[in-house]
């Protein structure tokens, strides 16, 4: 086995984009895995192998974005590590000019021309910076960015706050309450990224198109509700999609859930756990395509 493992390391592409790696070795099987997610460092000494554990394994991340609106700016720090970064700011006047270049200013409200050059760049934003997002500001900006903002199922809190545009750690002092629970801050994160994805129509829910999509190699992003995860016997319909006794007994695909979980990892999805029956509206089981 120590021969096996070590021709394995020497097998490594320490070139890639993968963030983290896992690699399996038995007498009867080899396996390496390129992760596209963090991982705590682990090493297990077992008899068999379960390809689930690995999950237990990611590391939260405790960063988050902050959106904070005022009459005259908006701007938007990238909390990483505990340390506030601008990434992004811009004034009425700045939004104005950029949307005149297509249509009179004097035509449009210019908060609502502001707070739309916003939510333009946020686009991007969330995209770069993969993080929860807050968004503060005074209660008028609030409540017309929900209601006009397309990114508003992306939020997973709002709150009352002035004059923060120009002090980072004055928010990260201000939200260390809410992002002090790591595990709770990232449930909320999922809950609002299954929220947007259904309104963008790239939502499957159920085990029978997760397992013909993944089948395919399609998905992005998978979740799987804890209790579900490990539930044995009838999971879809009655159906059981992988027999136990038609599983190699040395390989750490257990079952079809684990069969699932194996094919995201490989072509470089990622799986997040979510809360006891916090997936039931979506069939406790959902793929982003």
């Amino acid at each position: 086995i120590m021969e096996k493992l070590h021709s394995l390391y020497q097998k490594i592409d320490f070139n890639t984009q993968s963030k983290g790696v896992a690699i399996y070795v038995s007498p009867m099987f080899e396996k390496i895995i390129y992760l596209n997610m963090e991982v705590v460092q682990n090493i297990c000494v077992s008899d068999s192998f379960n390809i689930k554990d690995l999950l237990k394994l990611k590391r939260i991340s405790g960063n988050y974005n902050v959106l904070v609106l005022s009459d005259n700016e908006s701007t938007m720090y990238s909390i990483e590590k505990g340390i506030a970064r601008r990434v992004f700011a811009s004034t009425k006047m700045s939004a104005d000019n950029d949307s005149c270049k297509t249509m009179p200013a004097q035509n449009m409200d210019r908060r609502h021309m502001f707070l739309r050059n916003t939510d333009n760049v946020l686009d991007n934003l969330l995209s770069a910076y993969p993080y929860p997002l807050f968004v503060a500001g005074n209660a008028t900006m609030l409540n017309q960015f929900k209601e006009n903002s397309r990114n508003e199922s992306s939020v997973i809190e709002y709150f009352i706050g002035e004059d923060l545009e120009k002090h980072g750690s004055k928010i990260v002092a201000l939200l260390k309450p809410f992002v002090e629970d790591l595990k709770l801050l990232n449930q909320k994160k999922l809950i609002a990224a299954l929220r947007t994805a259904e309104l963008q129509g790239r939502l499957l829910c159920g085990l029978g198109n997760v397992v013909r999509a993944v089948t395919a190699h399609t998905g992005t992003i998978l979740f799987i509700e804890e209790n579900y995860l490990w539930q044995k016997g009838k999971l879809h319909n009655g159906v059981v999609f992988m027999k136990p006794g038609v599983v190699n007994p040395y390989s750490y695909v257990k079952d079809t859930i684990g069969f699932i979980i194996e094919k995201m990892l490989e072509h470089g999805g990622t799986v997040e756990i979510a809360e006891r029956n916090s997936l039931h509206p979506y069939q406790h089981i959902a793929l982003i395509k």
